[in-house]
């Protein structure tokens, strides 16, 4: 039979790091934690599995985030048959039942690349969906926990937009106005441009920096290469915004999100996940 199944890229740096090793630490602690973060209303995301695969400079990490409806069972409870407030120790009991439990359960996979410390994670099994803004939001709160900083520093988490959406401001003959929003990019990277933005950042002692370019009333953007090459570098560590003939454009809201068929009486939807998030991966790493 035939299934699909969907995936976002979500780029994860901590500055500074000592390679892969600092990225599997991270997770490591990260899980660790247990901690569960409020992504949506009463929904929240729980790293529930993590797993080491391979060795050496081939390891890589998979896992489960859990996502769930979190019920508050200190407020207020109603008993529909009589229309009035619950019996205190009805309420009591229904609080002893779901102890440690919580309702609409659903685990989503996860690939963590460790050398390149991008995060693969699935939005759409077929049956529930996660989507890239609450997996963002989960890293985010999940990497900001005091014991990570003060282990880790402070994590860049964003994720990925599409290449496209980059291209539609950049590329435009009608561009008015650009923002570059940089975070610090991965220090051990091997384009030229990333180590030299990283390199100035850090001599400032920055974290980030934004550029604006308007245009001259009447006039329209004419970008130099380098100033194409800072935002192709910020696509990933950041974000870019531009109006382009008076239209509002963001890389932000075009998170990077691929989908893969698979037969299910061929493959797994593990192996069909893992396979999406090597495509996913090897995409990003030749632009």
């Amino acid at each position: 039979m035939e299934k699909k199944v969907t995936g976002t890229i979500i780029n994860v740096a901590v500055h500074p790091h000592d390679g892969p090793q600092t990225y599997r630490s991270l997770f490591e602690n990260a899980y660790s934690l247990d901690r569960a973060v409020r992504v949506h209303g009463d929904r929240y995301a729980w790293m529930s599995h993590l797993w080491v695969n391979g060795e050496g400079r081939k390891a890589y990490l998979t896992g489960n985030i859990a996502t769930f409806t979190q019920i508050d069972v200190d407020g207020a409870w109603i008993d529909m048959s009589t229309r009035s407030s619950a019996d205190q120790s009805r309420i009591d009991d229904i609080k002893k039942a779901v102890s440690g439990v919580q309702p609409n359960y659903h685990e989503f996979r996860f690939y963590v690349d460790l050398k390149d410390h991008l995060v693969v994670v699935e939005t759409d099994d077929g049956k529930r969906t996660f989507s890239p803004r609450m997996i963002e939001k989960f890293l985010r709160g999940v990497f900001s926990q005091e014991v990570i900083v003060d282990a880790f520093g402070e994590v860049e988490v964003s994720f990925v937009p599409d290449k496209e959406s980059l291209n539609r401001i950049i590329g435009s003959k009608y561009l008015r106005k650009i923002e570059i929003h940089l975070t610090r990019p991965n220090a051990d990277s091997v384009a030229d441009v990333e180590k030299r933005l990283m390199e100035e950042l850090d001599k400032m002692g920055a974290r980030s920096s934004t550029v604006t370019y308007a245009a001259i009333r009447g006039e329209t953007l004419d970008l130099p290469e380098e100033v194409k090459n800072i935002a192709r570098v910020a696509r990933k560590n950041g974000y870019v915004e531009g109006n382009v003939a008076g239209e509002h454009y963001s890389t932000k809201d075009h998170p990077v999100e691929r989908t893969r068929v698979y037969e299910s009486n061929a493959q797994s939807q593990e192996l069909a996940f893992n396979d999406l998030a090597v495509e996913l991966i090897d995409s990003e790493r030749n632009p």
